[in-house]
């Protein structure tokens, strides 16, 4: 029976250490983080996070336990390793950005190159179906005038995009 009692003791005492030190833990932490976040890889985001959400449920499980003190060290903290975690997801659309900008001539390229074959495929199958229901002189007019304002918005897109391109270029 007393080693019952005791077990149960120190298991209590255990928790009551384990959330009471959570605002200086917390703090500590972020800190370690901001000290390394530049040597972090995808896994140590992923095993910072969890680490991370377990101190928060610690907190948040006795918060009203807390001194205003240890609160505010705490919400400055979670801010601290929030700005960390933006920061991060930033740099990588940036790099996700550069890696785009430099594939995309290509990539719009290739779209276009299909739309054209696409549509110029289609035209005579379009034309005929149409020419069995309306007048085939206008529908032909209207496809051709359909083609032509395709092919104007691809090379219109295309050169707002070499443009653009053109000017990230320049300012690097």
């Amino acid at each position: 029976m007393k080693r019952i009692l005791f077990f149960f003791m120190m298991l209590a005492m255990t928790s009551c250490a384990t959330w009471k030190n959570v605002p200086e833990r917390l703090d500590k932490f972020v800190g370690e983080a901001e000290e390394n976040v530049s040597n972090y890889s995808q896994s140590d985001w992923e095993q910072s996070k969890q680490a991370y959400q377990n101190m928060i449920s610690d907190f948040s499980e006795h918060e009203e336990e807390y001194t205003p003190e240890e609160r505010r060290v705490v919400m400055k903290a979670i801010g601290r390793y929030h700005g960390l975690l933006i920061v991060h997801s930033l740099r990588d659309a940036w790099e996700f950005l550069k890696t785009m900008i430099q594939i995309l001539p290509d990539y719009w390229e290739g779209v276009k190159d299909v739309f054209k074959e696409f549509i110029s495929d289609k035209k005579q199958e379009i034309s005929d179906l149409v020419q069995t229901l309306i007048d085939p002189e206008g529908i032909d007019r209207k496809i051709n005038n359909l083609v032509q304002d395709w092919d104007n918005l691809l090379d219109g897109v295309s050169s707002e995009i070499e443009s653009a391109l053109e000017e990230y270029e320049y300012e690097e």
